[in-house]
């Protein structure tokens, strides 16, 4: 892989077309926590290839940001293809990740999503990860998300982010 301007220190906009190979071996290898986001970006783009090569790479990622911008390619690449390795994600110990499971779960089919959207909406202890779960569920139109909406009503959240996610819940599902 290419490497340059390492810590992303020079402002600047540049398209650099890389095989996804190359992409592949920089999200794999790459020192810099930078370099390694922004390959996690670009797989994003590249389909079922880019895929197959987030996933590999998400097991072994050690900083909670790229990890979370794994998802957000896979969620990019193809999120029903990926479904399960979501699913296991949305275990990760950081918030941040959680979150970005979520939003990825929510362009899933209800059936696939649900189960996953529904207990991190239930249980999770971070607000933004609730309130993303929430979200989900009515992006998905989960059939009986109604009911997780109304008790959604009485939990408390920071600038009552939960409870507006599931008036917005409503809305969409019509319950």
């Amino acid at each position: 892989f290419v490497s340059f301007d390492v810590g992303a220190r020079i402002a600047k906009r540049l398209d650099f077309a890389r095989p996804p190979a190359m992409l592949e071996a920089q999200l794999l290898r790459d020192p810099d926590v930078t370099g390694r986001y922004a390959a996690a970006r670009r797989l994003g783009r590249e389909g079922k290839v880019g895929r197959s090569a987030l996933e590999r790479a998400l097991k072994g990622e050690t900083n909670y940001r790229v990890r979370a911008r794994i998802v957000e390619g896979l969620a990019e690449a193809d999120a029903e293809g990926a479904a399960g390795v979501l699913v296991e994600a949305s275990k990760d110990e950081r918030a941040e990740v959680r979150k970005a499971v979520a939003v990825a779960l929510g362009k899933l089919p209800a059936e696939k999503a649900q189960p996953t959207l529904a207990a991190l909406a239930e249980s999770d202890a971070s607000d933004e990860v609730r309130e993303a779960a929430l979200r989900g569920l009515a992006a998905c139109k989960a059939p009986g998300a109604g009911e997780i909406f109304r008790r959604a009503l009485r939990w408390p959240s920071y600038r009552e982010a939960v409870r507006g996610a599931a008036i917005e819940g409503l809305a969409k599902s019509g319950d």
